[in-house]
């Protein structure tokens, strides 16, 4: 388990085919997460969850990431 200063971001070099999964929640408090996972600013997979205890997860391969 572990705590991030927000707005927190992590960049990783990952090709076609590979799997990528991300997700974060919230342990006190209430309020919204939001996780996104983008390439040169475009966005692939994003979604938010609100309200203590709340994890929002996005995920996908990136076989279903147009070649940019």
């Amino acid at each position: 388990m572990s705590s991030a200063t927000l707005p927190w971001s992590y960049a990783l070099r990952a090709k076609q085919g590979d799997f990528l999964y991300i997700s974060a929640q919230i342990v006190e408090g209430t309020g919204s997460v939001t996780v996104t996972i983008a390439k040169g600013g475009d966005t692939f997979k994003t979604t938010t969850s609100s309200g203590l205890a709340s994890i929002a997860t996005a995920s996908g391969s990136l076989e279903e990431w147009p070649r940019l």
